[in-house]
């Protein structure tokens, strides 16, 4: 199972691709969107905790997947999952125990509490494989950590320390390795006293007074990624990533 969900007030929602550093290939896709829209249906979900098991809290895009997915018409799972993190009603909470790049690194600029382990890092890897950011990430990151550090992070497709998201504001709280998720989970003990409906008008509130930036956003970078994937670039990019080889 690519996913493992638990919890009934609070949704823990696991990534469990550990040998793939939960890469996203179409099944995590399909239980992602299907578990944050379930929780999200259920009146007693007061927040929704995502973490990963293993090394990584999630690498992405699984490239050896991407073509396939868009050949058999599962290409749009993606654009539903960024629909739902758009208009997200539930306090949603990232504990960060490893790497996240690429879509991880986009969840975790959706997060409204971020809590990251000292060795974790957050990475940018879209221009590498000749492609630009994607989630409304052009909006998101440079209002959450500021412009140059985006442009910075985005234009070298570099990373981010758990050090530097704590200084920068995106990251809530950085704590030793292995204990992200009971630091975040610690985090909705201090949610779980109020009225859900409280909760819920509350993030709603925080997230209308983003959502046309962050849908206008979207649509233009999912507008580019779509003529930046038909072309050569691309292309040879992800060829010598999947043959280990230099492009």
């Amino acid at each position: 199972m690519s996913l493992v969900v638990s919890g009934d007030q609070i949704r823990l929602l696991t990534f469990d691709r550990p040998d793939h550093l939960n890469a996203f290939n179409r099944d995590l896709w399909q239980r992602f969107r299907d578990a944050l829209q379930e929780a999200a249906e259920e009146p007693q979900v007061k927040a929704v905790v995502v973490t990963g098991n293993g090394r990584a809290f999630t690498s992405g895009q699984d490239l050896s997947e991407m073509e396939s997915m868009v050949a058999e018409g599962d290409g749009n799972l993606p654009a539903q999952v960024m629909e739902l993190l758009i208009d997200y009603p539930l306090p949603l909470i990232s504990a960060v125990n490893g790497v996240a790049a690429g879509f991880g690194l986009g969840l975790v600029a959706h997060s409204d509490l971020v809590v990251m382990a000292e060795s974790a890092r957050l990475g940018a890897p879209f221009v590498g494989i000749g492609l630009a950011m994607d989630a409304g990430m052009s909006h998101l990151l440079p209002q959450r950590i500021g412009y140059s550090r985006a442009a910075h992070l985005f234009l070298t497709g570099g990373w981010l320390s758990s050090a530097e998201a704590l200084e920068s504001g995106l990251a809530t709280a950085r704590v030793a390795d292995g204990e992200a998720l009971a630091a975040a989970l610690a985090l909705t003990e201090k949610m779980a006293p109020h009225p859900a409906s409280a909760l819920r008008a509350t993030k709603r509130l925080m997230v209308e007074a983003r959502r046309d930036a962050v849908r206008t956003a979207l649509a233009r970078e999912e507008k580019t990624l779509h003529e930046l994937a038909a072309g050569p670039d691309h292309r040879e990019r992800v060829a010598a990533f999947l043959a280990k080889r230099s492009a």
